[in-house]
């Protein structure tokens, strides 16, 4: 046996078992063993920058699921200050790094930030790549983010059917990127108030997450919340009921403080309104409103919108109506 490889092997083991939780939606259990490999990878003598950056980035997904994005951001800057330092500015994975970097600023509702982070790497990335190759699919994805958290919503469906174009050329990448921007764009239509294209989207994404269920079931329960809303707004009031339980279900287990947890409890909030449920109505928008504050600073708009509705259930409740 060659002990001076067993480190390596030993990291590479924990990387391995990470990514089986991870796939599976056992978000902590993954963090747990991508912080172990973290750990061990940084007393190794012989970790490439790629694979030291590879479990920052995957340990920093983590985080950002789960809602801990002060972590997530963290990590995440991490490996572009590492990237950036041992590989030359043209590399792609200096791209793929930003583009993390700038996703997670945009999950914290900072678009400024996230603005040359986005740009940068999709420049970068088609430095490298050849036209049309679905990898930059994942760069336009950011880019249309970054539009859709900025209120420009028609630059933001733009950039997502660009890259959903590029993800239909790629058989082998089609399952995950597909249903994800499908997903997103779901999002951008849904700000548009276009509520049947949103809800056909965001049905497809679910169909084809379905067909792989044991590997994306925090994925398939984070397009039913979203599903859940869309139903709400076309007044499909015990449809929307439905679907939200049913991706409450897997959030609370999995993500209890990640932001789909809380669009959960938001839209079960107006539901229970509705019904004059008020203890129902309070637990929700408390719990949204607990998870929405620790993620977006004050005045976002998630923030307004679920202080309007808690002040909404706060006067309902006193005047009993709906």
């Amino acid at each position: 046996m060659n002990v001076h490889h067993l480190p390596q092997k030993i990291s590479l083991v924990m990387d391995n078992e990470a990514q089986w939780y991870k796939r599976r939606g056992y978000i902590d259990f993954a963090k747990d063993r991508y912080e172990d490999s973290l750990s061990q990878k940084r007393n190794e003598s012989n970790v490439t920058p790629e694979e030291l950056c590879t479990t920052l980035i995957n340990l920093a997904d983590c985080h950002k699921q789960m809602g801990h994005l002060d972590q997530a951001l963290f990590r995440y800057k991490e490996a572009v200050t590492i990237y950036e330092r041992e590989l030359p500015s043209s590399h792609f994975l200096v791209a793929v790094a930003m583009r993390h970097l700038a996703g997670c600023y945009l999950a914290q509702g900072r678009p400024k930030e996230a603005e040359p982070l986005a740009e940068t790497a999709l420049l970068k990335a088609r430095a490298v790549l050849p036209d049309g190759h679905p990898n930059l699919g994942w760069f336009f994805n950011v880019v249309a983010e970054y539009h859709l958290e900025s209120g420009n919503i028609n630059e933001s469906i733009s950039s997502f059917e660009t890259a959903i174009d590029l993800f239909s050329h790629a058989q082998s990448l089609q399952t995950l990127a597909l249903a994800e921007i499908k997903h997103n764009l779901a999002l951008a239509y849904d700000e548009k108030k276009n509520t049947e294209k949103a809800m056909e989207l965001v049905k497809e994404s679910i169909d084809i997450k379905e067909k792989h269920s044991s590997d994306f079931p925090l994925e398939i329960a984070q397009s039913q919340i979203v599903l859940g809303g869309i139903l709400y707004k076309r007044l499909m009031f015990k449809d929307a009921l439905k679907t939200l339980e049913q991706g409450m279900s897997t959030l609370r287990q999995k993500t209890p403080e990640g932001i789909y947890t809380a669009g959960g409890c938001y839209w079960l909030a107006r539901i229970a309104k509705r019904k004059q449920q008020w203890p129902k109505a309070h637990q929700y928008i408390t719990e949204c409103l607990r998870v929405i504050q620790a993620i977006y600073p004050h005045g976002h708009r998630r923030v307004v919108w679920a202080e309007k509705l808690s002040q909404e259930i706060i006067d309902s409740e006193k005047q009993g109506i709906r």
